[in-house]
């Protein structure tokens, strides 16, 4: 897991072409008109998920952890709680491919994403996104998922 303020990309673009790529592009675009939906960068490999919704109380948490794809993200408007931990900590439930969905139940560390700074998940780290801070809050994330053979070929 790498959690650092977004102005701070710079040094980690030097881990993965498509790590980079993916924190060049939330670092550079302007996402105060883009709509919530999926947005293409090099197809399958390297793609960027626009979501908006209202943070949810913790017990309304889903832990989750994907096996083909790493997460970097990174909060637009708002403020959120993410909870997280190592993967071989959880309790393991039945992995969905389709959707690249591990369910788990366990306990964590919580980590509050806000505007201008990222996070990323790699497939070890369990993680329940879309937490309230203390009360229900609008947010405005992108996701941008890399395929997990770029990486581990680089």
């Amino acid at each position: 897991m790498i959690y650092d303020k977004l102005a701070l990309y710079s040094r980690y673009t030097g881990l993965s072409k498509n790590l980079s790529a993916a924190l060049s592009y939330l670092a550079r675009q302007d996402f105060s008109t883009v709509g919530a939906g999926k947005i293409e960068l090099e197809g399958d490999d390297l793609f960027a998920l626009v979501q908006e919704y209202t943070t949810k109380p913790f017990e309304q948490g889903i832990w989750e952890a994907h096996y083909r794809y790493i997460d970097v993200q990174c909060v637009i408007y708002g403020r959120e709680r993410i909870y997280f931990a190592p993967l071989d900590t959880m309790r393991l439930g039945v992995y969905v491919a389709e959707k690249d969905f591990m369910p788990m139940t366990g306990e964590g560390s919580p980590l509050d994403l806000s505007a201008g700074f990222f996070v990323v998940f790699y497939p070890e780290d369990a993680h329940m996104p879309g937490l309230q801070v203390n009360m229900p809050e609008s947010v405005k994330k992108v996701v941008v998922k890399i395929k997990i053979p770029e990486i581990q070929g680089d």
